[in-house]
Order: structure tokens, then C-alpha cells, then sequence
């Protein structure tokens, strides 16, 4: 029997916690906003949606007076659940405004994970006990002596 690659494990568990992640941020965005603001850019998550935006003057304000950092804000608005697909947008006003919801990251990264816990599922090979994995050669009660499970003798 071959050794297992340690690798694949290591990527499973990355790829559902990575999965869980997304999922959480996608829940906690459909009550709050998280935001970050730099000068002239900035990114929103709000309602599973990422937006991005950028290319604009922000408003002349003193120093240490613009809100620029994080934040995280109450919904005001409520819009709910929007398949939206990815799109960038330029406004009025100068801006770029690119949007990502979060469907089009957690989609390949779901499919993926399921497709490593797949690859990497217990396969009990032949004359092995079908509940605990137990090897059954030179068994001849029909029984396995580690599980119990009625089984064919050797």
C-alpha cells in the first residue's frame, strides 16, 4: 500500500476553513459594513458584496479629520440577497467602482474543497473490515474481532 501524501489533508482543511471564512464574512455583511477608506480609494463589504472603488479626489477636509481606516457600520439600507454578477462601473463623480460579491470566490473554492475531502476519503481495501478498517486474514469466524460487523471469512 502506498504512503498518503500529507500534502492533501493540509489543503482540505485549509480549503473549508477558508470556506467557513468566506461564509462568515458573507453572514456578518447582511447586518454590518466593513469598510476600509484610503485616499481616493476604498473597499466596502456589504451584503456578500465586495466593492471597490478608486480614481476619485476626496474631499478637502483638514488632516486627522477624514475618516480614512476601517470601520465597521450598522446597514443602514437593506437591500437583500442580490446575484449580481462581477461588474466595474465609472460614476458621475470620477470614480471607478468595481464590484465582486462573494459567490464568484466561494463557488470554485466549495467545489474544490469537496472535490479534496473526496480524493482524500478512507478507502478500506479488500479482506479489511468494512466498518473499522480492521485486517481480517486468517479470519475464519465471520466475525471481525475488533468491530464485531458479520463479515466473510478469509
Amino acid at each position: 500500500m502506498h504512503r498518503r501524501s500529507k500534502l492533501l489533508p493540509i489543503l482540505k482543511w485549509a480549503a473549508l476553513v477558508l470556506s467557513l471564512v468566506l461564509l462568515a464574512c458573507a453572514a456578518i455583511s447582511g447586518v454590518r459594513m466593513v469598510y476600509y477608506e484610503g485616499y481616493g480609494w476604498g473597499f466596502l463589504l456589504d451584503e456578500a458584496i465586495v466593492t471597490a472603488h478608486w480614481g476619485f479626489a476626496p474631499p478637502i477636509t483638514p488632516p486627522g479629520l477624514a475618516p480614512r481606516g476601517w470601520s465597521i457600520r450598522p446597514m443602514t439600507v437593506r437591500l437583500g440577497f442580490r446575484f449580481l454578477s462581477p461588474r466595474v462601473e465609472t460614476w458621475p463623480d470620477g470614480r471607478t467602482v468595481a464590484y465582486l460579491p462573494i459567490w464568484v470566490f466561494l463557488t470554485p473554492l466549495l467545489v474544490a474543497t469537496a472535490l479534496l475531502w473526496w480524493l482524500d476519503r478512507r478507502r478500506i481495501p479488500p479482506g479489511h473490515c468494512r466498518r473499522c478498517g480492521y485486517d481480517l486474514t486468517g479470519n475464519t469466524s465471520g466475525r471481525c474481532p475488533e468491530c464485531g460487523l458479520a463479515c466473510r471469512p478469509a
